[in-house]
């Protein structure tokens, strides 16, 4: 059995399989794929009217594209980032989405 107590704090490599959204929760497959999709669309039309930096962009469409290439062909993500039990597995296209969110927050405080 995996002892969770031992590596509370510290970032360590736990495979996982997340066919949900955040957290696991449930969503029809078709809906997730969709809206990586229209999200996709949206990043491209925001970088061309010049709402957000390259930066932002790649890391950005980074994310979407490694989420939604795993949603295609797994149904699923692939998650193996953790923490603790007090957080919930991620991998690194989620990691590029926070960051990239993070970074356009920012900027719209401190241009």
């Amino acid at each position: 059995m995996y002892d969770q107590s031992r590596n509370a704090n510290r970032v360590i490599f736990h495979p996982a399989f997340n066919p949900g959204v955040s957290r696991s929760v449930q969503i029809p497959l078709f809906v997730i794929i969709l809206i990586g999709v229209l999200a996709l669309g949206a990043f491209i039309v925001a970088y061309q009217k010049k709402y957000f930096n390259r930066i932002i962009f790649v890391v950005l469409l980074a994310g979407t594209m490694g989420n939604l290439v795993d949603r295609v062909f797994l149904q699923g993500v692939r998650d193996f980032l953790y923490i603790g039990s007090w957080f919930p597995v991620f991998n690194l296209a989620d990691v590029y989405l926070n960051i990239g969110v993070w970074i356009f927050i920012i900027l719209q405080f401190f241009p």
